[in-house]
């Protein structure tokens, strides 16, 4: 246990560290949906959903990407496919950093905010710890 926690801590720091590319590598529909979800409720907690519009950039055959924007418009935030001048810029990352442990940073106009993920023996996907934001 002391080794994931330590491997959760160096996937989350080296995460600063990632290259330009965006989108989800991750194939599974469950983890996506419970990422989703998770990360819909903290941008929930950061803005105003009726006052906010996203501009989320995705691939159309990004899983992750569509759950995203589905759950988002849902909640009340409006998204669109083309950046303007008050649209917030959402990047994100999905990816599998061990078997069992998953990782997405988002990118909100360019301050990420990252949390880690562990996927149970029964397949269920729980947040291994906090969010972190760069840039307080």
């Amino acid at each position: 246990m002391k080794s994931n926690v330590l491997f959760v801590a160096l996937a989350l720091a080296v995460g600063g560290c990632a290259t330009g590319q965006y989108g989800s590598f991750v194939r599974s529909d469950a983890v996506s949906a419970s990422v989703t979800q998770d990360v819909v409720e903290k941008l929930q907690e950061e803005f105003p959903a009726a006052n906010t519009v996203f501009f989320l950039n995705r691939s159309k055959s990004d899983t992750f990407g569509t759950q995203l924007n589905q759950a988002l418009r849902e909640k009340g935030f409006a998204t669109t496919a083309q950046q303007g001048e008050n649209e917030k810029s959402l990047n994100y990352v999905l990816d599998q950093v061990d078997s069992d442990i998953y990782r997405v940073m988002i990118y909100i106009d360019g301050t990420p905010y990252s949390r880690a993920y562990r996927q149970t023996e029964n397949g269920a996907v729980v947040p291994t710890g906090s969010w972190t934001k760069r840039g307080d």
